[in-house]
């Protein structure tokens, strides 16, 4: 009756040690996967204004391709951040974008990775800003507002007879309007057909010219070009002989030279005018009375 005793005892330990072991390898397994594919994938964060129905578990897509899942969601005052466990096949370079948008007609949304293209490479360790990108269910949403906007203005057209009388009146005048101008092209229909004819005319006559005289057109556009490179090349050398000019007259009034003192002292230019008349007055008695001033003696 012991041994039974004892051999039941012994099966219980045996039992409990074996679920024990059991529970301690299955846990041990679940750490051991958690360490792998925490290695083999690169944390994330990236900062959205609103989270837009994001799950935890929501997937992560590159280019359309599942590469991840949703960690944990931050609740923030100024948005939410999603920290996100990505598969990476190559390094992410910086302007890479990040948008939640909706991945069916459900509403369900995921997390999309559109790879940047310059050449540093992402700082992962750092807070990306990322967008919402509206779907189906935004466009469905905006449709119906325009739906019930339509409704209410046709409901207020409809109720209002001074509008739909304003319009009749307006589809009318226009009918009459039309009717007046079909009226004019069918009365006037010979004349515009001679016009459009005449036109036609007119324009295959002056291509026919051109086509002609080709030579002498092509020969006068060339005349005329080099006429007007002669005319800036004269223009070129005025414009060079006034700078001289300017040059020499500002070069005379600034400097202190005798002519500018000639032309600015008034007091030596009187003199000079003085001087000038001395001379002449000199001369002439001279001619008149050369004894006066010469005297000839003959040996």
């Amino acid at each position: 009756m012991k041994f039974h005793k004892d051999k039941k005892n012994t099966e219980y330990q045996v039992g409990l040690f074996t679920i024990v072991t059991l529970l301690i390898l299955i846990f041990g397994y679940s750490w051991l996967t958690e360490v792998l594919e925490s290695r083999k994938y690169t944390k994330l964060e990236v900062s959205f204004p609103n989270a837009a129905n994001v799950e935890i578990g929501s997937t992560v897509t590159i280019n359309g391709v599942k590469k991840g899942r949703v960690e944990s969601i931050q609740v923030n005052p100024d948005g939410v951040v999603l920290i996100l466990l990505v598969e990476l096949d190559f390094g992410l370079m910086e302007g890479t974008q990040f948008y939640i948008l909706e991945s069916n007609l459900m509403g369900e949304v995921q997390v999309e990775i559109i790879p940047g293209n310059l050449e540093k490479e992402l700082d992962t360790s750092a807070i990306q800003i990322g967008e919402r990108h509206y779907g189906m269910t935004k466009l469905i949403a905006e449709l119906s507002e325009i739906v019930y906007g339509l409704k209410d203005i046709m409901s207020t057209v409809s109720g209002d007879d001074n509008i739909m009388n304003d319009f009749q009146a307006i589809v009318d005048t226009s009918r009459v309007v039309i009717n007046k101008f079909n009226k004019v092209l069918d009365s006037n229909e010979a004349k515009l057909s001679e016009l459009l004819e005449n036109s036609s005319k007119a324009s295959r006559q002056l291509a026919d010219f051109i086509e002609s005289n080709e030579d002498k057109v092509t020969d006068t556009f060339a005349l005329s070009k080099q006429a007007i490179e002669e005319f800036n090349s004269a223009l070129a050398e005025i414009r060079t002989m006034t700078s001289s000019v300017q040059n020499l007259s500002d070069k005379v009034m600034n400097e202190d030279n005798s002519i500018n003192r000639l032309i600015t002292e008034k007091e030596l230019y009187e003199n000079l005018i003085k001087a000038t008349s001395s001379m002449d007055s000199l001369l002439i008695d001279i001619k008149k009375n050369p004894k006066r001033y010469f005297k000839i003696e003959v040996f």
